[in-house]
């Protein structure tokens, strides 16, 4: 099922209103950010995930021990404050 919708702007808000179904069917929320390209006569959209909702249920590329980021908070602290120790 292609999911398709026909826009307008609305007056003095600039606001544009999708169907129920394509905003589900997309998975699109509430204050979502999305960004609208134009192509040719056509325009397409994608969505920018908030970070919360991506560091929550985002893939996970990295991981950070304990002890590493120890290491790497003295190393930062010692930097700013001059210290060697």
């Amino acid at each position: 099922m292609e999911l398709a919708t026909k826009n307008r702007i609305e007056k003095g808000k600039h606001a544009t209103y999708s169907p129920k179904t394509v905003v589900e069917g997309v998975d699109l929320t509430e204050g979502m950010r999305v960004i609208i390209n134009e192509e040719g006569v056509k325009t397409a959209s994608d969505s920018l995930p908030d970070p919360i909702t991506l560091a929550l249920h985002g893939e996970k590329f990295a991981t950070v021990s304990l002890e590493g980021l120890e290491a790497i908070s003295r190393e930062e602290q010692s930097g700013i404050t001059g210290d060697s120790s």
